[in-house]
């Protein structure tokens, strides 16, 4: 998934959008390019969702690239600059996520009524014929612990043509099926056996986890939510201990999963795509890395034993006013911030008193095939996200000062 970057000999042409449906980022973005340690290419305030075809004339191989949205509802600033980057095959300066969306729209009412459930009934449950879809409602069930044990109706949106799953976590059983129309009915008599896998680690905090099936790779609307947590508060911090998933029918399985240590200072999170559910995740090594300065206009580190894809840092000023990350690549091991942000001479940030910048958190992404530079030409492509996904990604951050309760 790596590409050659070849000197420009016309310059660099770039071809942004940024998208956004939310009022509060306002009507326009500030874009900024420049030269790494030298003169602006570009200052543009570009309006949202408007694509800005340009060439950039330089002879440079790569650029900085920055944007500057103001979100007035929370009263910050945010700022995202990529350093050293290739913008030639990027569609939008702003990094897209690869996960499979909800792209069904078509739904009408049904029901499915099941009958015979596996003893004990307990509401951790997953039911899904979408991505996003679940049941809008449960009528009461009657039984026992005995055989019978009891039926359930189920009220859902139905996508023509995709299998209901029903899934029950505790007792490892699974069903597939396809409704035969708006009203049917399933015994569970005869259910599949789930394959458990837990990914428990001492010391983490787990806040999601999420399977999702793609059952057929030519048609993303028959993707299934095959596992997410159902109890616990908030989410189900044991999740994976409880997380099994159906060996059969799915073409391929997509993994989210998201922890952090209980003093939210360390945060994870991983990604999986391919034929198979990992057996194991592979935890992030927090101490792969060490911080030598995080001073505003002196940043340096060590990577000692991680190579990821990207490096991320962001910095905040006193009043927490601006809110900035920078993306930079592996090799780049030291930074000067304030020089940097303060060169580029924003026109959202005048009158924002810069000087005042700190380090704020650290963090790194290793993506599986992709390097720094085809890592963004990847996530700031939207057409390449939609239609390709690494087959991994973990990703750490570090919080100088943890999140809030």
């Amino acid at each position: 998934m790596n590409h050659p970057h070849p000197l420009p000999l016309n310059g660099i042409p770039i071809n942004l959008t940024y998208p956004e449906s939310n009022p509060a980022y306002g009507k326009q973005i500030e874009l900024i390019i420049n030269e790494p340690g030298g003169g602006i290419l570009l200052d543009s305030m570009l309006p949202v969702n408007t694509p800005l075809i340009t060439t950039l004339q330089t002879t440079q191989k790569l650029v900085d690239v920055t944007t500057v949205v103001n979100d007035s509802s929370a009263g910050v600033i945010y700022v995202t600059t990529w350093k050293a980057v290739d913008p030639s095959g990027w569609t939008t300066a702003y990094p897209n996520g690869y996960n499979i969306r909800d792209y069904n729209t078509s739904a009408t009412a049904a029901q499915l009524y099941y009958t015979n459930l596996p003893a004990p009934w307990t509401a951790n449950v997953n039911f899904a014929d979408g991505v996003n879809s679940g049941w809008s409602s449960v009528s009461p069930y009657s039984g026992s612990g005995s055989s019978p044990y009891g039926n359930l109706a189920v009220n859902y949106s139905m996508h023509a043509g995709n299998y209901a799953f029903f899934l029950f976590p505790i007792q490892k059983l699974y069903n597939f099926h396809i409704p035969a129309g708006g009203a049917d009915t399933v015994d569970l008599t005869d259910m599949d056996t789930a394959i458990k896998v837990n990914y428990y680690r001492p010391g983490y905090i787990f806040t999601a986890c999420n399977l999702v099936g793609d059952m057929d790779t030519t048609n993303i609307e028959r993707a299934l939510l095959l596992y997410a947590p159902t109890f616990g508060p908030g989410f189900d911090t044991t999740a994976v201990q409880n997380f099994c998933y159906p060996p059969s029918v799915v073409e391929k399985y997509e993994l989210r999963i998201y922890a952090h240590t209980p003093d939210k200072q360390n945060y994870i999170s991983y990604y999986s795509y391919g034929t198979q559910v990992p057996p194991t995740m592979p935890f992030p090594d927090s101490t792969g890395y060490t911080l030598n300065s995080t001073l505003p206009d002196d940043f340096s580190f060590t990577l000692l034993s991680v190579s990821p894809s990207y490096i991320g840092t962001q910095w905040l000023t006193a009043s927490s006013k601006v809110n900035w990350t920078v993306f930079s690549s592996p090799d780049s091991t030291r930074l000067q911030p304030l020089s940097m942000l303060s060169s580029l001479n924003s026109r959202m940030l005048q009158g924002q008193n810069l000087n005042t910048l700190s380090f704020y958190t650290f963090g790194y992404g290793t993506a599986d095939q992709l390097n720094y530079q085809d890592y963004f030409s990847y996530v700031c492509n939207l057409q390449r996200a939609s239609t390709s996904r690494p087959a991994s990604e973990v990703d750490f951050e570090w919080l100088k000062t943890p999140y809030p309760d």
